[in-house]
């Protein structure tokens, strides 16, 4: 089952990252949220590896997949017991909560969808994406989007990254 969710959270990720339908599309028609409180249990969301590990101690799984727009780039996944980091160049660029876990406004997974407006505001975008439907906020000053994945009006993951990482 761990390894399962493991694979879920690493896809769901792989295709979040995509160019069709990111998070930067929605930057001009979305007021900023102040999201510099979710830091994933990290000091700073960019951290280093070594940072991490010397921040949480070793993971209870480390697994590294390959970038898609660049052969020798590998992003490398961290996984926690309440959270799952994700790495590119070396840097913490995305993490998503695991069950238990809260963001820093103390929503978790399985809790209604319109508690996600009652805690972050009604600035969101929504999209879909292969089927799952996403309620995100943006934050432009410190450049970070946290996504609610819901499902059955239940929050079913949440991810927050670095807006860089949609750069891609």
């Amino acid at each position: 089952m761990k390894k399962l969710i493991f694979i879920f959270c690493i896809s769901l990720l792989l295709v979040s990252c995509s160019s069709k339908g990111s998070p930067l599309d929605y930057m001009e028609s979305v007021q900023s949220t102040n999201l510099s409180a979710e830091s994933g249990g990290l000091e700073v969301l960019n951290a280093s590896e070594q940072e991490v590990i010397k921040q949480r101690g070793e993971p209870l799984d480390r697994g590294e997949i390959q970038a898609k727009n660049d052969q020798k780039d590998r992003e490398v996944i961290l996984e926690y017991d309440n959270y799952q980091y994700i790495l590119a160049e070396g840097q913490v660029v995305s993490y998503s909560l695991k069950p238990g876990q809260e963001t820093a406004k103390q929503l978790k997974i399985g809790d209604d969808e319109a508690r996600i407006t009652e805690l972050y505001g009604e600035n969101y975008y929504t999209r879909k994406q292969d089927k799952q439907s996403i309620k995100g906020y943006l934050d432009k000053e410190n450049k970070r989007v946290i996504e609610f994945i819901v499902d059955q009006n239940k929050v079913a993951m949440v991810i927050v990254s670095e807006l860089s990482w949609f750069n891609k």
